[in-house]
């Protein structure tokens, strides 16, 4: 049993019927490989991403946990050294910066980005005053504190540091809330 179109054909015109159906399956697969690759390029950009994200949250945690641990003396949780260098701050901001806007397919995303590398830097900053505590008066003119009467001066060291451990842990909350965000914008695209 023949073909009908096989038998009009030569040899020859049968041959570059095999070459045009042999070119078509290699474009065809070349496209196929390519778009393969492409997907998952963008899968593994997309995990690299999500694992900034979540090493950022988790430090972030840390230093939650360790702020809120007041002392009673009004100075900064000893182990805030264990694990708080500007450097690291500065760390994540820049690998946040790193991050393309086009990877995060969404203009949600794109603004929580934004807004995470913001909260980053100022986390760094609030966690600077933190740390240098509530002597540090370079930045402000006052009278010596040591003039005022002791409950009074108490009253003022608790409030300020009562400011300074609010401001951190606001950052670190708007930090926080942005990560969760661009994490699920990711998750669900």
């Amino acid at each position: 049993m023949e073909l009908c179109f096989v038998s009009y054909m030569t040899s020859s015109e049968m041959a570059s019927w095999a070459q045009a159906l042999g070119v078509l399956i290699t474009v065809g697969f070349a496209f196929w490989h390519a778009n393969h690759m492409h997907q998952k390029k963008d899968k593994e950009e997309k995990k690299s991403i999500l694992a900034i994200l979540n090493s950022l949250d988790e430090y972030i945690n840390e230093l939650v946990s360790i702020i809120n641990e007041k002392t009673a003396d009004h100075a900064p949780n000893d182990n805030i050294h264990k694990i708080y260098q500007n450097d690291i701050i500065k760390g994540y901001s820049t690998a946040i910066r790193s991050i393309p806007p086009i990877k995060l397919g969404s203009s949600v995303a794109v603004r929580n980005l934004i807004t995470l590398s913001k909260h980053v830097d100022l986390l760094g900053k609030n966690l600077e005053k933190y740390i240098k505590g509530i002597h540090d008066s370079s930045d402000r003119n006052e009278p010596d504190m040591l003039d005022l009467p002791p409950d009074q001066r108490n009253k003022i060291y608790n409030t300020r540091f009562n400011v300074l451990c609010d401001n951190a842990l606001k950052q670190a909350n708007l930090a926080q809330n942005a990560v969760k965000v661009i994490s699920d914008e990711l998750n669900n695209s």
